[in-house]
């Protein structure tokens, strides 16, 4: 197939099966990975691996409801570091969390996933749950996990093993369903409670605007220390999208029966993709085929115009490719074309303005250099400069 990767996840429960570190390590499920791992890099194939995908040990959510606990990002970092200590050294891609919008919004606020919590008149009719509170609360102490489990492997691992770690998210696309103005706001607003609700504290340390607003204290907050830590904790973000869908704008309910599945004020609809065709007509679905095509090319022809509108911005020509990254004069010319290119990039999308500090390849380590940059960015545009012609 010309494949040159392969993801998987590796089961939480094999490696601990009790959660914890002192119910002891699983050597046949060490083996196991090891196995495949082994496997994966003899097929020349480089393995993205995500650490969870959905499977908390029973153990944990037997002892304190698990992502309702901030006991478990203690948990959760001694389990990552058995597998970066046991895999690191093939294993250059790290994800710590697959989808947590579905793994939070499902587990806690439908009910229709594990643990399977939610409010009894949700959808999932669950006997234990409060689809207002549960699933901010779940996301809360996942984003403190990610945070923790990232700082440990960049501070012990990274630096030996040569890896990077990042996220993974989940997002649909909404338009608004009409030209009205309401129906804009709703589709923005669905993308912010959806998208934004785990990027946003990775970008600037806090939820959305527009979440703290609605919300009030059903969404808890970070402490100064721990919106620092969340802040750029990633070297590169996954992101998993299936549909688009339109947005209707729908007024704040005054009823008691609050959850995150209508906290967002829109009501959603799209086309229907599970309608019922037979075997024949879907091993024939040209119009599935012709959508994948199609859009595999738009998107490669969108990567290629953002990143020669990122060269023209910043290099203009490549002009400055030839100074020496160490001098004052380089500091200053990329100060500012950083601030020209993050203002742009956060008028098309604030998600893509996300910028990490002091580009270590900038010698600009110290604190009050002021540069703050994402640094796998300026690394892709410094390198335009230099061997891509216009």
């Amino acid at each position: 197939m010309g494949m040159d990767a392969f993801r998987f996840s590796i089961s939480w429960p094999r490696i601990l099966p009790n959660g914890s570190l002192n119910g002891g390590i699983n050597k046949e499920g060490v083996d196991f990975y090891n196995n495949l791992i082994n496997e994966v890099v003899a097929n020349g194939l480089q393995p993205f691996v995500t650490l969870f995908h959905w499977d908390l040990p029973q153990a944990l959510e037997d002892k304190y409801l698990g992502f309702l606990s901030a006991l478990f990002t203690e948990d959760y970092v001694n389990y990552v570091e058995v597998c970066f200590k046991e895999f690191g050294d093939r294993v250059k891609h790290w994800i710590t969390f697959n989808e947590p919008v579905i793994f939070c919004s499902m587990g806690y606020a439908s009910g229709t996933t594990a643990p399977g919590r939610c409010s009894p008149w949700e959808v999932g009719k669950c006997n234990v749950g409060n689809s207002a509170s549960e699933s901010y609360i779940c996301g809360h102490n996942l984003l403190l996990a990610h945070s923790a489990a990232v700082k440990l492997y960049k501070e012990k691992y990274q630096g030996v093993q040569k890896g990077i770690i990042g996220i993974t998210h989940a997002t649909h696309w909404f338009l608004p369903h009409s030209s009205s103005k309401a129906d804009a706001a709703a589709a923005k607003h669905s993308l912010e409670f959806m998208y934004g609700w785990f990027m946003n504290p990775l970008t600037y340390g806090d939820y959305p605007k527009i979440m703290r607003n609605w919300l009030g204290n059903r969404l808890p907050k970070f402490t100064k220390e721990q919106s620092e830590l969340l802040i750029g904790s990633y070297d590169f973000i996954g992101l998993n999208y299936y549909a688009g869908y339109y947005a209707i704008n729908a007024p704040a309910s005054n009823s008691l029966k609050q959850s995150y599945n209508t906290d967002f004020r829109a009501n959603i609809t799209g086309v229907n993709q599970l309608s019922s065709i037979s075997l024949r007509e879907a091993l024939n679905d040209e119009i599935r085929i012709f959508y994948h095509r199609n859009h595999l090319i738009q998107l490669s022809r969108a990567i290629r115009d953002l990143l020669k509108w990122c060269k023209r911005l910043i290099c203009g020509g490549g002009h400055y490719a030839d100074h020496a990254l160490s001098s004052l004069d380089i500091q200053t010319i990329y100060q500012e074309a950083v601030d020209l290119f993050a203002a742009n990039l956060s008028s098309l999308e604030k998600r893509l303005s996300v910028m990490r500090i002091l580009s270590e390849e900038l010698d600009l380590s110290a604190p009050d250099s002021g540069l703050l940059i994402h640094k796998p960015t300026i690394l892709v545009i410094m390198k335009l400069c230099e061997v891509w012609p216009m």
